[in-house]
């Protein structure tokens, strides 16, 4: 045998080994040791999460406990401990939101179904800035990235938000919020490198004066090396970007304030291409992408009852596809929220927008856009009134987006929410939405040997309607339970190379999530996800497989995400999910799996952290999701291990 593969095979079972041992030590530690009573996680995270205010609900604070949604709110905190380097290894965190790992760089995420590469259901936000993309209706994940220990907070609502925030917010919303720069001042670093990822790191510093104005800035890369197909061998997905950016912000004591910030990136991610048809793999090509953006917001506090916010943000992304789509796109959106409260029983807010797009695809071999260029827009207004009743323990709210667009014209969503506080620890709520999903440019200009777009493509509608209960059962213990009903219609069928309207949908499910401390030192966060999704054909329609559409998504997850304060100056994290099978044939019946992360962080000096993290600890290689129409070969998530050394001044 080859001494050189035999020592590489020792090394790897003795490095698991020691990682299994730790992580066994530590928690037998834990639970055997007496944590000394100043450290109370209870104060720091539970405490903490019921004050937590969110926007996404009304586009006003509002506290988590006491929406008429199904919202969850992952904090900076939770990230950090969870040693997390990416947004989508991050959403793993969010009960009720699916993440499936294609290949190195590439994801499936949504709620309530319908996960894809392209999840056109799910809409994405980043500071208000929208990043879904027009071309495809999705997001391009490999693309979106902040510096994670900037993140304030990611906002999460499962099911629809549209009446609010427009079309493409079907199935849920994620708002990826930064914290302000007064909250980042001095200088941090952090590198680090591992198995999977082979080196990261990233810089920031930030500063403010006495006049009211903070600033940062800071830069990050990463290298992450190829993953592995089934059998063993390696990948092209290899995956690097070089990122930057800065934040300003003005406030004035006369209630003005001022953002600007900004982002640019370049890099490249690699794919494996699949020939269509004959379902062979074919050869390794890479994609370079760019891009920046810049985004201002003004906003005017002229009472604790109005309020005013402008916003504007240009965006700018590229990508050089030599097999798929190649090309870029130029967005500038401008939006105006006016909030405006009477007393003590209506509470209003109202806005315009608009958004332009301009793209231009470059001709290749394989894909034909006609046209090649194109300009559109999105004119939009909104309102939304809530009305209080019985000394504030009982809420209605109203409103809807109106939007014309230049693909299906004009569309509304509206909405209606009632909530109502049973008690100081209950609080119960029902709301019914109207959200529809607007065409891509690929619906419509598409031309290919496989698929063709078609002008009088529709846009997708949904129905939902959604029960839940907020629950403070202790200073301890927070319950959120919901359940939904959704109806779709006029979905996207390929019928049999056109696509069209003629396919409908029944979703049905339930969401339940924990957050528990059973020690001062030990907080423990559960969630479970169930849906069924069931799928029926349009009078006409011949597309037979997507009667299995249901099957393309897991129907059950469960997470848990334990967090412990040890003995001196460590921390020990442990995550696991189990996640159930994708029964679908097309996409050749992924099973279900049970995976385990976990993070060791230590402290020794103020300022100073050394964690290793470790991440799908119980298998060696697994398939997570199989995307079931992209030219890239999906390959397996393997087991890893990183260490970072972080230093803040």
């Amino acid at each position: 045998m080859d001494q050189s593969l035999h020592f590489k095979r020792f090394a790897g079972t003795r490095r698991w080994g020691v990682v299994l041992a730790w992580t066994g030590w530590c928690m037998s530690f834990a639970l055997g040791q007496t944590v000394p009573q100043e450290v109370d996680l209870t104060e720091l995270s539970l405490e903490d999460l019921m004050g937590i205010k969110v926007t996404l609900v009304s586009r006003r604070p509002e506290k988590m406990s006491e929406t008429a949604a199904a919202v969850y709110v992952l904090t900076n905190e939770d990230i950090r401990r969870a040693g997390v380097t990416t947004i989508p290894d991050a959403l793993r965190l969010v009960p009720g939101v699916g993440v499936g790992r294609i290949d190195a760089n590439k994801w499936a995420i949504s709620s309530r179904g319908f996960m894809d590469l392209f999840a056109n259901k799910q809409l994405v936000l980043i500071d208000g800035r929208c990043v879904y993309s027009p071309i495809f209706s999705g997001v391009f994940w490999e693309a979106q990235d902040v510096y994670m220990p900037d993140i304030d907070r990611i906002e999460v609502i499962r099911g629809p938000g549209a009446s609010l925030w427009g079309a493409n917010a079907v199935n849920g919303i994620i708002n990826i919020v930064t914290r302000k720069a007064i909250e980042t001042r001095g200088f941090e670093t952090y590198a680090g490198g591992g198995t999977e990822q082979k080196k990261f790191g990233g810089a920031r510093y930030g500063g403010a004066s006495r006049s009211g104005f903070a600033y940062r800035i800071y830069a990050k890369y990463f290298d992450c090396g190829a993953s592995v197909f089934e059998e063993g061998s390696r990948a092209a997905d290899n995956w690097d970007v070089l990122r930057g950016g800065f934040r300003m912000d003005w406030d004035r004591q006369t209630g003005k304030s001022f953002t600007l910030q900004g982002d640019a990136y370049g890099g490249q991610v690699g794919s494996t291409l699949q020939i269509p048809v004959l379902a062979i793999r074919g050869f390794g090509y890479p994609t370079p992408i760019s891009g920046g953006n810049l985004l201002g917001r003004f906003t005017r506090v002229f009472s604790p009852a109005s309020d005013l916010i402008l916003q504007f943000y240009v965006d700018r992304v590229v990508r050089k596809d030599s097999v798929t789509v190649s090309g870029s796109y130029y967005t500038v959106d401008f939006d105006l929220q006016h909030r405006l409260r009477a007393g003590r029983a209506l509470d209003m807010v109202w806005g315009v927008g608009y958004r332009h797009t301009a793209d231009q695809i470059e001709e290749n071999k394989y894909i034909i856009y006609n046209p090649w260029e194109r300009n559109y827009g999105v004119a939009s207004a909104f309102v939304q009134d809530e009305i209080s009743f019985l000394k504030n323990r009982l809420r209605l709210a109203a409103g809807s987006k109106f939007e014309y667009n230049d693909f299906s014209g004009f569309e509304y969503q509206p909405s209606l929410r009632l909530l109502s506080k049973i008690g100081k620890r209950h609080s119960v709520w029902a709301a019914v939405s109207r959200a529809v999903r607007t065409p891509s440019r690929t619906e419509e200009d598409l031309h290919h040997l496989l698929v063709e777009g078609n002008r009088d493509f529709l846009s997708e509608k949904l129905v939902a309607f959604e029960w839940g209960w907020h629950y403070y059962a202790t200073e301890r213990l927070y319950i959120d339970v919901a359940a939904y009903v959704n109806r779709y219609h006029h979905l996207r069928s390929t019928e049999p190379v056109v696509f069209r309207n003629k396919l409908s949908a029944r979703a049905g499910g339930v969401e339940a999530a924990a957050d528990w401390s059973p020690r001062d030192w030990w907080r423990l966060r559960l969630g479970y996800t169930r849906c069924a999704l069931n799928t029926s054909l349009d009078s006409g329609s011949l597309n037979f497989d997507a009667l299995r559409m249901g099957e393309e998504s897991p129907a059950s997850q469960f997470t848990v995400h334990s967090s412990m304060e040890l003995a001196g100056c460590v921390e020990f994290d442990l995550t696991g999910r189990a996640v159930g099978r994708i029964a679908s044939a097309r996409l050749n019946r992924v099973p279900s799996y049970l995976e385990i992360d976990t993070r060791i962080g230590c402290s020794p000096v103020q300022g100073l952290e050394l964690s290793l993290t470790g991440k799908n600890l119980l298998k060696k290689r697994h398939p997570e999701f199989l995307a079931n129409w992209i030219t890239s070969v999906p390959t397996d998530v393997q087991r890893s291990l990183s260490c970072t050394l972080s230093l803040t001044l």
